[in-house]
């Protein structure tokens, strides 16, 4: 029988598991700015969208239910089994036939960045062999995340080493490349624990096809604004352009983890208490819960906006001075996103209105491919951050309208704008700060801090409130 872990570990491993990739990415990408330059990660960028985008056939929305799947059997092991070999056949099979496509496409279609892509076939192998969904139906995150850390540092240690300008492109591709296949080759030293062969029919198979490809339908839908923005840049702009939007939205993903990881931690409280008839404290808690976020996602999105140009030439150096004015468009999404992610995982999957999150993400891919036919041949990557801005804001817009009538989602988000004015003020303060001539460095670390000073006194209360109930939540 397989020991379950407890909620409190599996957050903490959840969190890192999330935060990890987009840190060891902050890390490297100062480094690579000033190596390969913006053409170089602007390639890389593009033709790893490309890539990203077989990888999700490959996998046909298989880690969601495949998670599912393995967490409904995991006790019973012979069931366990049953069901990994056939959902793993379904996917090994699946994978083959898109490594084939992928290949004729390559060969056939690819001109300018051939052998990127075909390097990069790497990560679709990856894709044939990745069972993560299985350790996460276990509830081993562990698992998945000490070995993948393992394998980001000594791939950040690679890059260090090998990549030295921008002929190094390809090892660094390369890099990236092999090391994600490796990855996913040592998940696979833990299995036999936990599963053993059993005979499986093609009946087996055949039956996860329909419900793994409804999953995959808003998979393929939230990919459209967040994956193809950087295709169509690359299509339409120079590959450069990709690179300055790359930079700016690793940068956005790493505090919009933090802020929307809270939806993690009471998605299992408020499906109980929703499952046990006590909506009005599931609602008071959906309440805090858009309160604490807007609390947090105003002043992170004020403050990079007046930060963005100095962050920028300090981090990522004056060659990606573009991607200042993306970072101040795409932190307007941190709020919309923030939001949208409350909605969802605190009350439209607990109260198992999955045709609602599919529908509002539809929406939002529609409204963002449209922008980005609109506005990227005429803004280029600056016409992508309004189509992922508008594409946000569709999102929770349609969550909103539908529920309104069960939650009062406006009411709480009118009701905590005062979170909004504070942030104005805090920008004005910073906004003077930042005239101040001084080195780059030690102005930047005084915007920060006076950022968070002005912000904490104005929120004092707020703030208080918060430690007083923090073992309550």
């Amino acid at each position: 029988m397989i020991k379950l872990s407890t909620t409190r570990k599996n957050f903490i491993y959840y969190l890192l598991y999330n935060i990890i990739t987009p840190l060891i990415s902050f890390i490297t990408a100062p480094y690579l700015a000033r190596t390969i330059g913006p053409n170089g990660v602007g390639t890389f960028s593009y033709t790893y969208s490309i890539v990203q985008y077989f990888m999700l056939f490959a996998m046909l929305g298989l880690y969601n239910y495949g998670n599912r799947i393995i967490a409904k059997n995991k006790i019973n092991n012979s069931v366990l089994s049953k069901e990994f070999i056939s959902l793993y056949t379904m996917q090994f099979i699946n994978s083959l036939v898109i490594i084939v496509i992928y290949l004729l496409y390559v060969v056939f279609y690819s001109e300018d960045f051939k052998v990127y892509l075909l390097i990069e076939t790497f990560y679709l192998l990856s894709a044939a062999i990745d069972i993560s969904w299985f350790f996460s139906g276990i509830e081993k995150f562990k698992t998945i995340v000490i070995k993948n850390t393992i394998i980001k540092i000594f791939t950040a240690l690679l890059i260090f080493i090998f990549v030295k300008n921008e002929n190094s492109l390809l090892i660094y591709v390369f890099i990236m490349s092999i090391s994600n296949f490796v990855s996913q080759i040592i998940l696979w030293s833990g299995v036999k624990k936990y599963v053993k062969y059993q005979r499986i029919s093609k009946k087996d198979i055949v039956k996860h096809i329909k419900p793994c490809f409804v999953l995959f339908i808003s998979v393929i839908a939230i990919s459209i604004y967040r994956i193809m923005d950087k295709i169509m840049i690359g299509i339409f702009c120079p590959v450069v352009e990709v690179g300055f939007y790359e930079q700016a939205e690793k940068i956005i993903n790493i505090p919009l983890t933090i802020i929307t990881s809270l939806g993690v931690i009471m998605l299992p409280r408020i499906s109980n208490l929703l499952s046990n008839d006590k909506k009005s404290i599931a609602l008071q808690y959906f309440k805090k819960s858009i309160q604490f976020v807007l609390f947090l996602a105003v002043p992170i999105t004020f403050g990079l906006m007046v930060v963005s140009k100095d962050f920028i030439d300090l981090y990522l150096g004056k060659s990606f001075s573009k991607s200042a004015v993306l970072l101040i468009l795409l932190s307007i999404t941190i709020i919309f996103s923030s939001l949208s992610t409350v909605i969802r995982t605190q009350y439209l999957i607990p109260k198992e209105k999955d045709k609602v999150y599919i529908k509002s993400v539809i929406i939002g891919a529609i409204v963002n491919l449209i922008a980005n036919i609109i506005f990227i041949p005429i803004f280029s990557s600056v016409g992508a951050c309004i189509g992922t801005i508008l594409a946000e804001f569709s999102v929770l817009v349609v969550q909103i309208l539908h529920i309104r009538k069960e939650v009062k989602c406006i009411e709480y988000v009118f009701g905590n704008f005062n979170f909004v004015y504070k942030g104005l003020l805090m920008l004005v303060i910073v906004y003077i700060v930042s005239s101040i001539e001084i080195n780059l460095l030690t102005k930047l670390l005084l915007e920060i801090s006076t950022g968070i000073v002005v912000y904490s006194l104005l929120n004092i209360k707020y703030i208080h409130k918060i430690v007083k109930i923090r073992g309550k939540i």
